[in-house]
C-alpha cells in the first residue's frame, strides 16, 4: 500500500475552503431573502468582490502564480461578474498563499537585461 501524499490532499482542502465558503454566504443571503423579503444577493456579490480586490493588492496576488494573478480592478470584475466561480477560486489561491503553500514568481531575467 501506497501512503497518501500530503499535496492532495492540502489540494482538496483549499477548494473546499474556497467552495465551502462561498455556498455558506449564498445561503446566508437566500435565508436573509426568505425571512426579510429583500435580496441582498447583488450586494453580497458586489461586497465581496470589493474585499477580495483590496485583498489581493494586500496579500501582493500579482506576485504569485494563479490563473487570477491580475490587477485589483481586473479581479474585482472577474469575482463580480462570475462570482459562483471567481470567489471560490480566490479564497482557494488566498488559502494557499496564507498558509505558504503557494511560492512567489521567479522573475527570470531576458538575455538583453543579464550584464556580462
Amino acid at each position: 500500500m501506497e501512503p497518501q501524499r500530503p499535496e492532495r490532499h492540502v489540494t482538496s482542502m483549499h477548494a473546499l475552503y474556497g467552495i465551502g465558503i462561498t455556498v455558506l454566504l449564498w445561503i446566508a443571503s437566500e435565508i436573509i431573502q426568505a425571512t426579510t423579503g429583500v435580496s441582498v444577493t447583488p450586494y453580497m456579490i458586489l461586497v465581496s468582490a470589493v474585499w477580495a480586490a483590496i485583498d489581493s493588492a494586500k496579500i501582493e496576488l500579482r506576485k504569485y502564480p494563479s490563473g487570477l494573478s491580475y490587477h485589483p480592478v481586473v479581479l474585482f470584475i472577474a469575482v463580480a461578474a462570475l462570482w459562483i466561480i471567481g470567489l471560490p477560486w480566490y479564497l482557494a489561491v488566498r488559502y494557499k498563499i496564507k498558509k505558504g503553500l503557494l511560492n512567489k514568481k521567479v522573475d527570470i531575467p531576458s538575455p538583453e537585461n543579464i550584464e556580462n
